[in-house]
This record gives structure tokens, sequence and C-alpha cells, in this order.
């Protein structure tokens, strides 16, 4: 691993696309340890748009970012046929740095980027940014301290509606890196395994394009310890994100867009179930009331940023790393594979 530096994190943005523009730049100007100093994209309506939100000096080359010995450290968005290339990049210029998922578009690149970020003992978190909501974290206390009982199965959606022309040129075919496991698939991937302990160990798939390719995916996923998940991904319905979990005891469901868990329990002496109130942390009460004056508040993107500069500075932090990454991709490799030959496809771990 890099050694610890100091603040402000001098940092270079590589991509101000729209996950840049609408959550990293915003984020950054209320995180004081980090000093956004260079940003670069080739297209020039996103530097514009991007000079609206931040005093960082814009460029269309990254490599001014990459070969500059005074930035820090990366924040990796550009789009996701161009992860792998930018993380080689930056571990071949020692730089540690954040990169939106997916690791890379293929197998290929995905183990080579791993292995070169192991070998260099780079700091790297990946984009998996609902590790850091408010909800997550509480259910993620609850599951441990066995609230529901052990967990038998669970049942998972992801949807965000935005098909054909209203997607990005390069999310509409998979050979840009494109599609529904790639782009919503992976973000749930990463939280079952975080969610569960447990990795993943082979997953049976469904995937149609209505369209464009890959738009709509379903996944019966299998993890180690014999605990099954059935997923639904769709660029053709939506907006759903939850993740609901079934136990000896109850239920729990996480909603990114409910304002904290939702618990229900085996009543002890009738039968059903009845709701269950757990302790809300200050976090997820200050999230409640966001969500009361904005129902689109997502505090994660600015909590997963400030995990990073945890990282850099030494300080121990739950994040996802290349290894995650990488577990992520991997599932969806499986998936792939299972959805072209109709079989159920083991996932290969690092």
């Amino acid at each position: 691993m890099t050694q610890p530096i100091r603040t402000p994190i001098r940092l270079g943005l590589i991509g101000c696309g729209g996950i840049a523009f609408w959550a990293h730049l915003r984020s950054l100007r209320t995180l004081p340890r980090f000093q956004l100093t260079l940003a670069a994209d080739p297209d020039p309506a996103a530097r514009q748009r991007a000079a609206t939100l931040t005093r960082a000096r814009l460029v269309s080359n990254p490599d001014e970012i990459l070969h500059n010995p005074d930035i820090d450290a990366l924040l990796i968005a550009a789009p996701s046929q161009l992860h792998a290339s930018l993380a080689l990049q930056a571990v071949h210029h020692r730089k540690p740095f954040f990169l939106e998922k997916p690791l890379a578009a293929s197998a290929e690149e995905g183990l080579h980027t791993l292995q070169s970020i192991r070998t260099a003992g780079i700091t790297t978190r990946l984009g998996f940014n609902r590790r850091y909501h408010p909800v997550h974290r509480l259910a993620r206390q609850l599951l441990r301290a066995g609230t529901i009982g052990p967990v038998r199965s669970v049942q998972t959606a992801f949807c965000e509606a935005a098909a054909g022309e209203a997607l990005p040129t390069w999310k509409r075919k998979r050979s840009t890196a494109g599609g529904v496991l790639l782009d919503l698939g992976s973000h749930h991937f990463d939280l079952l395994c975080w969610f569960l302990d447990a990795p993943i160990e082979s997953v049976h798939a469904c995937i149609t394009s209505t369209h464009s390719e890959q738009d709509s995916a379903d996944v019966h996923v299998t993890f180690a310890g014999g605990i099954t998940a059935q997923s639904h991904f769709s660029f053709l319905s939506g907006p759903f994100d939850h993740l609901e979990f079934h136990g000896e005891l109850g239920s729990l469901r996480v909603d990114r867009h409910h304002p904290h868990p939702i618990v229900r329990l085996r009543r002890r002496t009738r039968y059903g179930l009845s709701d269950a109130s757990p302790t809300l942390s200050p976090s997820i009460l200050q999230h409640r009331l966001l969500h009361l004056i904005r129902p689109g508040h997502d505090p994660s993107y600015r909590r997963a940023l400030d995990g990073f500069a945890d990282a850099l500075l030494g300080v121990p932090d739950e994040g996802a790393d290349a290894t995650d990454g990488w577990a992520s991709l991997a599932a969806v490799l499986a998936a792939e594979r299972s959805a072209e030959s109709g079989q159920r496809i083991p996932v290969l771990l690092s």
C-alpha cells in the first residue's frame, strides 16, 4: 500500500461527464481534505459544465494529470470502456485512485488490472458508493446483529428507466462496456457480498435486449454457505433499488428510495409478522430529515470520496477496493456466460 499523504490531497479528475457533474464535483466542494487541482475531459461541453462547479484548471488530455508530479491522487470517472486503461496508467505513474465501477470490461483486462494494482501496492477504491449510504450501513449492522436470524434468501431489484435514445451512446452496446449488468448489476453484486460477508460461488442468468443491448437481466445467485439471491436489473422500468433479506425470524428490506430499513419480525404468540422499529443512528435521522426536503438526496457519493480520503491517510475504511471490484466484475462476466450457454456458471475468484 502507498504511504499516507498529507492534506489537502491534491486531486486530479479524469472524466467530467454525468456522474462527475451531478455527484463528484458537487461532493468535492464540501470535502476540505481534497483540493481539486486539475480536471480533464476531451468534450468541450463537459469541460464547460464542469467549470460552473469548480475553479480547478480544465484540460482536454488526461496525460496532463497523469504526468503531473503535483497530483497526489486521481478520481477516474471516464466511460467504463476506458477504466482498465486509465487504471493501468495510474499504476504506472504510482498514483492512488478512486475508480468508478466497473473495474474493467473483460476478464483479461480485469485480472491484469487487479494484478498490477496488487504488485504496485497502490491504494484504490471502487465507486460502489452504496456501501456508504446510511440506510445500507444500518441494515448491515442489523443483519450482523442477527435481527432477522440467519439469512436464507434475498430478492433484489435495481432498475432505471433510461432505455434506447435516453442512454448515453456507450451504454447501449456491450462492446463499449454498456449493458445493465455492468451498469446496475455490478452494484448489487458488490452489495450482496458486503451484506452477507460471503463470496458469490455461481450464477444462472437470462439477459434480454429490447431497445439496446443487454437492457434487462434476471440473475439467480448462489453464495458460499448456500444462501441464494434472485436479482432483476433493467433499463426498461423503475426507478427501483432495493434488497430484501429473508431470515428465520423475519425480513429486512433496504430501499435506497426509503429513508430507513424496514424490518418485519415473526410474532412470538400469534401467527404472522409485525413491524419492528430499529434504533436509528444520528446519520439515519439526518438522512430522514433531508429526505423529506429532497427525496432524491443521496449522501453516499460524498461519503465514498470521504472514505477514499481516509484510505489515503491511513485511516481504516470499509470501502470497496480492487479485489472487490474484480469480485463484482467476475459475477457480471459469469452471468453473461450463463445467459449464452443456458447453464449455471461458477464465478472466478481472484
